[in-house]
């Protein structure tokens, strides 16, 4: 507790060295400035007081992260050469093939989500769809390069749209 010979006195923040304050710390009863305040159910505490930490689900473990972006990539591939067998009915499957590749790659990251798991779901879709054309073509992509007219479009929006639902299931 605070002592009556303390209540005069000028605190300066363990933080902020240079920063005058008459906060204290519920707990450890350290002084703190308004910027280092933590406010708490139990009152403010300082930073170490309130030991806050990030929640499991928004802390991606490396280990685990290559089997997530492999799987997706398999998920990916296997849904696109699958949907280039019925080319009419692209467009609309494209946004199963998204949901699928972002659902694999959540459950194999323990349902965790992430910016380079997003990312790494954008990716797997454009990659997944080279994967499957190439396995399709023999090989052969030149078309992707050589484009022009609507073919362009045909290809883009399938992708822009499973893109968007792998991106959105780990964001």
């Amino acid at each position: 507790m605070i002592d009556d010979d303390d209540a005069g006195e000028t605190l300066y923040c363990i933080n902020h060295p240079n920063r005058e304050t008459y906060l204290r710390c519920g707990k450890c009863e350290r002084p703190i400035c308004p910027r280092c305040t933590i406010t708490t159910p139990v009152g403010a505490r300082c930073r170490e007081c309130a030991q806050l930490r990030r929640l499991p689900q928004y802390q991606m473990d490396l280990r685990i992260l290559p089997y997530s972006l492999l799987g997706g990539l398999g998920t990916s591939a296997a849904g696109w050469y699958i949907l280039s067998f019925i080319p009419f009915f692209r467009f609309f499957a494209s946004v199963f093939v998204g949901i699928a590749i972002g659902n694999v790659m959540s459950r194999l990251a323990k349902r965790r989500t992430h910016t380079i798991l997003a990312a790494g779901a954008v990716v797997n879709v454009a990659l997944g769809w080279l994967i499957a054309t190439a396995i399709r073509s023999g090989g052969d992509i030149g078309f992707v390069t050589s484009g022009g007219g609507y073919g362009g479009l045909y290809v883009a929006l399938p992708l822009l749209l499973a893109a968007y639902f792998a991106y959105t299931r780990l964001r």
